[in-house]
């Protein structure tokens, strides 16, 4: 443990305030959560009323994410469209999920998003539907995005990852679909399937922070959502001998070798002849 301070003075006050404001002091993975598993969800008013709870939940998500910074404590509490659960043991909180409302924009702006004419912050899944997907209404649809998920050490594999993302199926009405995007990895990918998401999308580049080809998935929860889902898989699926070629990442998907050119198709060949639209 590193106790020699390099940015401040021994015992400095100003920065306990500072620790203590941007709550530095996260999850140490000390205390075991105990007991049977309750999933509940709660909205950013628990902050005004209960700081405790969603203290918790920041604390653990910052010890188990290690991009976490102050920004997002910032977003946790008035950032628009934020949603939270909670997985509590007896004492201590065993996991947490963070999702973030994406879509339901115009469909003037979601086919200027597929021609690669509009690029509105927020919305990472649903702009990267539109853009790279072959549906110019896609960012239409109105989904839920799993910024940050997390289960306490002592208490993974056991299923709460699942019970979370069920919880958040539960909780969440009038939308078309949840959504993930993750840096890929097969174990990673093979929690997200055991959850019931769909792959329909893999990046051409690595992450820097990660190394890893960013991965989108759906989880259906409507008709359309079902029908964006398979639509995006399949084009997957097709496009799964090129992207291996591509990136040298073989994709967990049944690859196509008989497709034909569809309507989509050319639709996608005229965007990137006229339009601003990439091949991949």
């Amino acid at each position: 443990e590193l106790q020699q301070p390099i940015r401040w003075a021994q015992g400095c006050p100003l920065e306990k305030m500072v620790s203590e404001a941007l709550v530095f002091d996260d999850e140490n993975f000390t205390h075991t959560p105990q007991g049977n598993i309750v999933i509940s969800a709660f909205e950013q008013t628990l902050w005004q009323s209960d700081p405790e709870t969603p203290l918790k939940v920041y604390q653990l998500l910052s010890g188990a994410h290690y991009r976490t910074s102050p920004l997002d404590l910032r977003r946790m509490m008035d950032a628009p469209g934020q949603h939270f659960l909670q997985a509590a043991g007896e004492n201590e909180i065993a996991g947490a999920l963070w999702l973030v409302d994406e879509g339901g924009l115009s469909q003037q702006l979601s086919q200027a998003v597929w021609a690669g004419f509009r690029r509105p912050r927020g919305n990472l899944v649903a702009q990267s539907l539109a853009a790279h997907g072959n549906n110019p209404l896609a960012a239409t649809l109105r989904g839920r995005r799993v910024s940050r998920i997390a289960v306490h050490p002592a208490r993974q594999r056991e299923g709460t990852g699942r019970q979370l993302i069920a919880g958040a199926l539960q909780y969440t009405q009038d939308l078309d679909y949840l959504s993930v995007s993750f840096g890929y990895t097969g174990e990673l990918w093979r929690f997200w399937q055991r959850c019931g998401f769909v792959l329909v999308r893999m990046g051409n580049h690595r992450e820097a922070s990660s190394g890893c080809y960013t991965a989108m998935a759906l989880l259906p929860m409507s008709d359309a959502g079902k029908q964006l889902a398979e639509r995006e898989h399949y084009r997957l699926r097709r496009d799964a001998q090129a992207l291996a070629q591509w990136n040298g990442e073989t994709l967990p998907v049944d690859p196509l070798n008989d497709a034909v050119l569809s309507d989509d198709d050319w639709l996608e060949l005229a965007g990137f002849a006229f339009a601003h639209r990439p091949l991949l």
